[in-house]
């Protein structure tokens, strides 16, 4: 398949992208056509249907792509939200696949994403975490710590506070992650606990720390 007849088959909203998936696959030249529409190609269809195709080959495969690692880094700045998002899941894929070095490189850009204007962005930084835990995880109280220090800060909203938190308790399912920093995680939640204004964070705050046998009212009393 050419470039051209690629670029004309996904332009439409509703493509059908499974074929492309298994091409992608098997077939090296043709991934390097998905990146390159994916990093250069301003129309929304193509660059989004070429993202969601790499997305399903570097979760099933992550060293077929490990060679464009440089480029998907690249997107953590990208003037678009969209793509900074899209960098951060091709990434949070191949992170097992990176050695120390190249995580050191990226891991200030990835978690300035925290930051961004966009709560999809930092909702998206947090749920992506979760796979780059499982890929350092020798890495996981500093990642951990990360998120904390800023989900600290004053919100300037607390309904959006209150949903990066939720998402944040599910990348805390693991007892490995929880036990590596358990005072920080405790202590953050005890004042979140007493904070939020929320039922339904509180009430995943009981569930994650009960899980751990830490009592109730340990957590709503500081």
């Amino acid at each position: 398949m050419s470039e051209e007849e690629y670029i004309s088959a996904v332009s439409e909203t509703n493509a059908d992208i499974e074929p492309f998936i298994r091409l992608a696959m098997e077939n090296a030249d043709f991934r390097a056509i998905l990146v390159r529409n994916l990093l250069m190609n301003d129309r929304i269809n193509v660059y989004y249907h070429s993202y969601q195709i790499l997305s399903e080959v570097a979760q099933s495969d992550p060293g077929l792509l490990f060679g464009y690692w440089d480029d998907f880094t690249g997107l953590l700045n990208h003037r678009n939200s969209y793509h900074r998002n899209y960098g951060m899941d091709l990434i949070s894929c191949l992170i097992s696949d990176a050695n120390d070095q190249q995580f050191e490189e990226i891991f200030e850009s990835y978690y300035n994403q925290l930051e961004h204007e966009k709560i999809s962005t930092k909702k998206y930084c947090i749920t992506y975490t979760a796979r780059v835990i499982k890929g350092k995880p020798h890495h996981s109280s500093r990642i951990i710590t990360k998120i904390i220090n800023y989900l600290q800060q004053e919100p300037a909203n607390q309904k959006h506070r209150n949903l990066l938190i939720s998402e944040f308790i599910k990348i805390l399912e693991s007892a490995e992650i929880y036990l590596s920093v358990h005072d920080i995680i405790e202590n953050f939640f005890r004042k979140v606990y007493q904070e939020t204004g929320s039922r339904r964070v509180t009430k995943e705050i009981d569930k994650l720390m009960s899980r751990y046998g830490l009592p109730l009212n340990n957590i709503s009393s500081i």
